[in-house]
């Protein structure tokens, strides 16, 4: 007789774990989304070169979050934002270099959102940041030249870079003995040597 609701109780429970875990929710104000489908800043030009950085102390995942790292030495090179559709492009604000600040929603040319940059003679961040939240939703950090790239990269304890080009992207994760997630984190390629 004491077991009578269990069977009721356990498909009450895995009907509610399931609904819980079909719904997407959108993120709390503040907070980051969880998944990099969400947003990204993607770079592409004539002479834009990507490049990935290993960071194995995740130093860089503070004030560079979702970041994408690039080499622009020269000419103009076009931003393409791409945001999911359940975030509020009116809530997001794009930063360009020189202090420009645009509204997302300012930035939509036909199906995307975007903007052009220009080649500088020092290291820029761009951001795309929520209003009224300092912590940048995605980053995209453009260097002129790789004297520019090997002096921010020596900032940070282990932090290196290799070219995207000709590399293949991947993500390492480490586990401990228990097989849990362990600290670090390794974007991109192979360190360069």
């Amino acid at each position: 007789m004491k077991h009578r609701y269990w069977p009721g109780a356990l498909l009450c429970l895995v009907l509610a774990m399931a609904v819980l875990c079909s719904c997407s929710q959108k993120p709390a104000s503040g907070q980051r989304p969880a998944e990099h489908g969400a947003h990204d800043l993607v770079l592409t030009g004539a002479s834009v070169q990507e490049v990935y950085l290993e960071d194995p102390n995740n130093a860089l995942d503070q004030d560079y979050p979702s970041g994408r790292f690039y080499l622009l030495p020269e000419g103009d090179a076009s931003l393409d934002i791409q945001l999911d559709p359940a975030y509020d492009p009116a809530q997001y604000t794009l930063y360009l270099p020189g202090g420009e600040e645009r509204p997302l929603a300012e930035c939509k040319t036909e199906d995307r959102y975007g903007a052009v940059c220009s080649a500088g003679s020092a290291q820029a961040v761009l951001a795309l940041r929520e209003n009224g939240i300092q912590i940048p939703l995605d980053t995209a950090v453009l260097f002129p030249d790789e004297a520019s790239l090997d002096a921010f990269t020596a900032q940070f304890e282990a932090v290196s870079w290799v070219s995207a080009e000709g590399n293949s992207q991947y993500t390492i994760t480490f586990l401990d003995q228990d097989g849990g997630e362990s600290p670090g984190s390794a974007r991109g390629a192979p360190p360069r040597t």
